[in-house]
């Protein structure tokens, strides 16, 4: 053997000791744990056989005896003693019920005395005395007697069936006696495996029918002391009976008399297929051992050359491992990639609001005429915006698509949010020939849950939409048509239907199962919308299905809105009802009315501090403010701008999130600390709402996502604006009526 194989050859024997001691030890504790449970089952399944065999032979047995009293209680209220007296009366009685049932041998009348008078039956019974026999006593006492097995008059094993009748001031009995045999085939009809029996037993623990295996009519059971003596339900248990022979027993008390129905089987007639699972387990480990030691043989050798070959191409998969990890990290940067360049699309932003103020000033002073040069760079301009909101669009959305987050519950209008997600698939629809029709209902339908959640819905339904669509139809003749609309009971339709190749009725059913999935292998999970299905019941929606192959499928879903009233109410206060702000288009700062005259509020713009790390940002944000008429101060870090908060007067601060250092959310707990009355809204560049969400709670007045527009950032800085001017006044008037107090208090 070669040096540098002999580390094989130690690896060959210790992969093939494991390979083969590995697999026998769970192989063996899988046999016997499954021949635990195997004897456990059949023990189960064989108590609940014979508990129901019981209970059946029980109901039978019951409603025998149950059905031959009411025969004779028919009897006994349709006739009277004396017309029972008569012998054809009675003879015909008796034809009757044997035609009714042929277990009735005779029938006899008696007198309250015990004297038969009458009587029909193959014995001479006629005028025999029952004044002292046991069942006359009792049938007298009780009305009603099933009497056991006993010999009687006529020297025969029987038992009979008697009932009393009240006639005037005296009783009479009508008595009849059932076939023994006939009963006896009855009560043990049982059939279960070779052995099983049933009998019947009476309180003493005689024999009331004939056991098979040894047991005649009136003879005491020799087994009968350790038999159960609750009158309730069905017993099981094992004993050795006084053959020696193990049986299993299940006894329960009849209903109408109290004798005990046991029906037996033995132990080894009753669970012979534990013997035949232990020979098989046999079987099996001897088959099972020599197919693991011919598979260990087997695998070993060619694990060994994998390992080998492996070694020969391991800087091949290092250099494999090297690229993925590349592509991997790739990933993970592109939402990073996408919030940087939130931050660039800024300054452009404010650059091009920059540009367009002056040269609207330019216009305005006449230094700048109109001319086809001045129009080509206004419509470059115009492209330059339309550009930069593109851009925006695009890393927003991978920004939604990609963040990993908590589940942000909140209120949103579906009908901005649909047109949102359509945007994010409206690329590969028309690289695909698919045309996407969108039928959204004008004004707003808000609904309550995550966005996130409800977008994973609908790109998860329009991509299968394309999947079937181009499955059909190629890249020609695709349709996918959404629709929204306001449904019945306050909720919310939206409807994603498709003309592709549709879902055949057999699968129909099960689309929203788990794991189910009529793509080929590599290209579903089966996940999809089983998710879906779960996401929509979690916002309290419905999601149903209809479809038909070669035609289409439509999605259905169906979620609670938000009533009008609840939306109406959700946007920020406005005084000026949606009108133009006083300050809005002036080109210099007025005051018109002083703090201190109730009521009225002062109509100058407010001093700004914009904080943001891009300095580039800062000075051509500020220049475009100076010209809109607006004092601004700038900070470049969350440090800086609390130095100026304390040195300057702040109405509003604009704060970016994500800045070195102290960032924003801690630089605005730091402001609502120790300048409470200025007004903070957040610029946020990650395209989530998390950051924006915390600092809303924290105190801030609104947020803005960048790239955002000068019109916009003003609107946002007047509303605060407005927040601040009604805070101070609500501040003032209180001071006033304190001042008030203290005056007129002597």
């Amino acid at each position: 053997m070669k040096a540098k194989d002999h580390p094989y050859a130690a690896m060959k024997r210790l992969l093939l000791a494991s390979m083969i001691l590995l697999p026998v030890i769970p192989f063996i504790l899988a046999l016997w744990i499954g021949h635990y449970y195997f004897t456990l089952s059949l023990e189960n399944s064989t108590n609940a056989s014979i508990t129901r065999v019981v209970e059946d032979h029980r109901h039978m047995i019951d409603s025998f005896l149950e059905e031959r009293r009411n025969d004779l209680e028919f009897v006994l209220n349709t006739h009277t003693f004396e017309s029972l007296g008569q012998a054809e009366t009675l003879k015909q009685t008796l034809a009757l019920l044997q035609q009714s049932s042929g277990a009735f041998v005779d029938l006899g009348v008696l007198d309250e005395t015990g004297m038969h008078v009458a009587y029909q039956g193959p014995y001479e019974l006629q005028w025999k005395s029952y004044r002292d026999e046991p069942w006359f006593k009792a049938v007298m006492e009780k009305g009603v007697y099933i009497s056991d097995v006993f010999l009687g008059y006529r020297q025969v094993p029987h038992f009979v069936i008697a009932l009393a009748n009240q006639e005037g001031p005296s009783q009479w009995v009508i008595r009849a006696t059932i076939d023994t045999q006939m009963f006896n085939e009855m009560a043990g009809r049982v059939r279960i495996g070779k052995t099983g029996e049933a009998f019947l037993l009476s309180a003493d623990g005689t024999f009331q029918t004939e056991r098979r295996s040894g047991g005649n009519l009136m003879q005491t059971d020799p087994d009968f002391s350790w038999y159960p003596v609750e009158d309730q339900g069905v017993k099981i248990f094992i004993e050795t009976g006084s053959g020696g022979d193990q049986h299993l027993y299940a006894t329960t008390r009849l209903t109408n008399k109290n004798w005990l129905l046991v029906v037996r089987q033995e132990k080894a007639d009753a669970f012979k297929a534990l013997s035949t699972a232990a020979n098989m387990i046999i079987l099996i480990s001897l088959l099972g051992g020599a197919i693991i030691v011919g598979v260990a043989f087997y695998l070993t050798d060619r694990i060994v050359a994998r390992i080998q070959q492996t070694d020969r191409e391991k800087n091949q998969l290092n250099e494999q491992l090297i690229r993925a990890h590349r592509l991997s990290e790739l990933g993970e940067m592109a939402a990073g990639f996408a919030h940087e360049i939130n931050n660039p699309l800024q300054v452009m932003k404010s650059e091009q609001a920059l540009i367009e103020t002056i040269m609207a000033d330019l216009k305005a002073s006449g230094q700048l005429q109109e001319s086809d040069d001045l129009k080509d760079v206004e419509d470059s301009i115009r492209q330059i915006s339309l550009q930069i909101d593109r851009c925006s669009k695009i890393t927003h959305a991978i920004l939604r698509f990609g963040r990993k987050s908590e589940d942000a519950v909140q209120d949103f209008d579906i009908q901005k949010f649909i047109p949102e997600i359509i945007e994010m698939v409206a690329k590969k629809a028309s690289v695909e020939g698919i045309a996407i029709h969108q039928d959204i209902q004008n004004g707003p339908l808000y609904i309550h849950g995550d966005p996130s959640q409800l977008q994973q819905v609908l790109l998860n339904l329009f991509n299968n939409a394309m999947d079937a669509i181009i499955e059909r139809h190629g890249t020609i003749g695709g349709e996918l048509t959404v629709i929204s609309e306001s449904g019945d009971n306050g909720r919310v339709r939206m409807l994603i239907k498709d003309n592709g190749c549709g879902i055949s009725a057999d699968n129909l059913d099960k689309v929203f199962s788990p794991f189910f999935t009529t793509k080929p292998v590599g290209k579903g999970t089966g996940l999809g919308l089983s998710v879906c299905y779960g996401i929509v019941q979690n916002l309290g929606g419905t999601m149903t299905v209809e479809s038909k192959p070669g035609e289409g499928t439509t999605f259905l879903i169906e979620l609670p809105a938000i009533p009008a009233y609840t939306a109406a109410c959700s946007g920020p206060f406005d005084p000026w009802q949606g009108g133009p702000r006083p300050w809005q288009g002036a080109s210099t700062i007025t005051a018109t009315a002083a703090l201190n005259q109730p009521g009225e509020m002062k109509m100058e713009k407010p001093k700004s501090l914009l904080v943001d790390d891009e300095e580039r940002f800062l000075t051509t944000t500020r220049k475009v403010l100076h010209k809109k008429g607006y004092e601004v101060f700038t900070a470049t870090s969350g440090a800086a701008a609390l130095k100026v908060l304390g040195e300057k007067s702040v109405d509003v601060a604009i704060l970016d999130v994500k800045m070195p250092g102290m960032d924003g959310i801690a630089t605005l707990k730091e402001i609502k600390r120790y300048h409470p009355l200025v007004e903070v809204i957040m610029l946020t560049g990650h395209g989530t709402f998390e950051s924006a969400v915390e600092g809303l709670k924290s105190g801030a007045t609104d947020y803005l996502t960048k790239p955002s527009d000068i019109a916009e950032l003003l609107d946002k800085v007047a509303e605060a604006f407005e927040k601040r001017q009604r805070l101070e006044e609500k501040i003032r008037i209180i001071q006033g009526r304190q001042s008030e107090g203290q005056e007129d208090t002597p």
